[in-house]
Parts: structure tokens; sequence; C-alpha cells
């Protein structure tokens, strides 16, 4: 099994990197706008027109949002996770036992059992009817779709 990093950590990470670029676009449009000279090698390697910095500024910021909703959804993801962990741990069988007693004292156990068993024989005998007309379609396409001999 491969030990996965977490995709919680690797976004934030990525979001950090973004800031910094978007930091570094900003710092250069403002540099370029009050026509000062910036020294750094991330704002040096950036244009020095200002629609470009706008729109590099405007990229970062749909990434950086892109990212915070992958964020959310792992959140979520693993609420869920959370939640399903917490029922596959419950113990059930109390309640049902509770549930079976009180439809055996309202006299309401054997009649739902009946009504049980005659559904699950319909559904079966759908399932086998179904299982049929499929094998007859299998069985014409096989002999050419010629059925009559």
């Amino acid at each position: 099994m491969a030990i996965v990093s977490n995709r919680r950590m690797v976004y934030e990470r990525k979001i950090n990197e973004c800031e910094q670029r978007k930091d570094a676009a900003a710092l250069r449009m403002e540099a370029v706008l009050t026509g000062e000279m910036v020294e750094s090698t991330e704002a040096g390697a950036l244009t020095s027109d200002p629609e470009q910095l706008q729109v590099i500024i405007e990229a970062v910021e749909e990434e950086i949002e892109k990212l915070q909703n992958f964020i959310s959804e792992e959140d979520a993801k693993n609420n869920r996770y959370h939640i399903e962990n917490i029922r596959r741990k419950h113990n059930y069988l109390p309640v049902i036992l509770e549930v079976l007693k009180l439809l055996g004292k309202k006299k309401m156990l054997v009649p739902l059992a009946e009504k049980a068993k005659e559904k699950a024989i319909e559904r079966r005998q759908a399932n086998l009817n179904s299982k049929k007309e499929k094998s007859k379609g299998k069985v014409a396409v096989a002999s050419g779709g010629d059925t009559k001999k």
C-alpha cells in the first residue's frame, strides 16, 4: 500500500505558493506604476506591462479560489468518512431486536414477513424472466438473427 500525502496539506502548500506569486506580481505592478526598480528573483522574471501583471494576478487569484474549493471538498469528504465510520462502529443489534419485539407484540411481524416473502418471490421471478429474455436475444444474435429454421 502506498503512502499518500494529505491532499489538504498539498492544496494549502499550493495556495501559499500562489499567494507568494501574487504578492510578487503586485509588488512588480506597484514598482512599474511608480517607476521604481524592484530587485527580486521572482519579480524580475515578471513583465513590466501593468495589464499583463493584472492578468497574472487575476489568474493566480482564480487558482487560489479553485484550491480553496478543493480544500472544502476534502473537508466535506472527511466529514462523510467520519460519519460513515461512526455508523460502521455502532451496534444496531439492540435496536433491531427491540423493533422486532414491538412488531411481535402488535401482531405485525408475521404479516410483514409474509409480505416480504411475496415480494422476494416476485423479484426472483422478474429476474429469471429478464435473464431468459436476454439469453434469447443472445441466441438470436449468435444465430444471425434467424430464430426460425
